[in-house]
């Protein structure tokens, strides 16, 4: 049983960084040149993952999915490989993690930092009354 979790935890964890890196090299290349486009991106990536259970680990799930809204093919395969896009997602990054980011969902407000899905009533009242 212990082999099991063992290897279903490094499953789930290779999983997430091929999510991470199929996700986040198209929406680091795609904010460069349309910040307006990379919202519709992130929602219909993030629908073929959590709602239609496809692989978004395979480069043509992620062209596929950016087709209908007209992303050139061969654009989406070169923002996948790309070194300079690469080197502003590892920017990102770190820039996150020396703000204090270790988790998703997780939004900053000001100073104020709310992570997890059960806090985002805590961003909603922040929000409405201006802090605590």
């Amino acid at each position: 049983m212990i082999w099991n979790a063992q290897r279903d935890s490094m499953a789930a964890s290779l999983t997430f960084r091929i999510l991470f890196r199929s996700i986040a090299l198209p929406l680091a290349w795609l904010e460069a040149s349309d910040p307006a486009l990379v919202k519709q991106l992130a929602k219909a990536l993030y629908r073929r993952y959590f709602i239609d259970n496809r692989n978004l680990g395979e480069t043509e799930i992620v062209i596929e999915t950016a087709a209908p809204l007209d992303i050139d093919k061969e654009a989406v395969t070169a923002a996948l490989r790309d070194g300079d896009v690469k080197a502003r997602l590892s920017g990102a990054v770190d820039e996150a993690l020396e703000k204090g980011v270790f988790g998703a969902p997780f939004f900053i407000y000001g100073d104020e930092k709310f992570w997890g899905c059960d806090r985002m009533d805590h961003l909603d009242k922040w929000l409405e009354t201006g802090g605590w």
